[in-house]
């Protein structure tokens, strides 16, 4: 599950993410280069931050930016452990 994103992130000089604070599913799954069902059911099931507002998920840019962050901080140790 996705923890609560901490101050100071790794893309604050290289924003990947539109500057709109809320986000869509179609517009989330645009940036991950994944379908729009997969972002919800990832949203339904607690792997990526989100909210429900009414009945429809929303994304806070700032939480996928800290989101992202942390998978390519993972991919990178892990890719190091394995050169080892």
């Amino acid at each position: 599950m996705y923890t609560s994103r901490q101050s100071g992130s790794a893309l604050k000089r290289f924003r990947l993410l539109p500057t709109r604070s809320i986000l869509t599913p179609e517009e989330v799954g645009r940036l991950l280069h994944i379908h729009p069902k997969t972002v919800n059911r990832m949203a339904r099931e607690g792997e990526i931050p989100a909210f429900k507002l009414g009945k429809y998920w929303r994304f806070l840019n700032a939480d996928l930016d800290h989101y992202i962050t942390q998978l390519a901080q993972q991919y990178t140790i892990s890719n190091q452990k394995r050169r080892h």
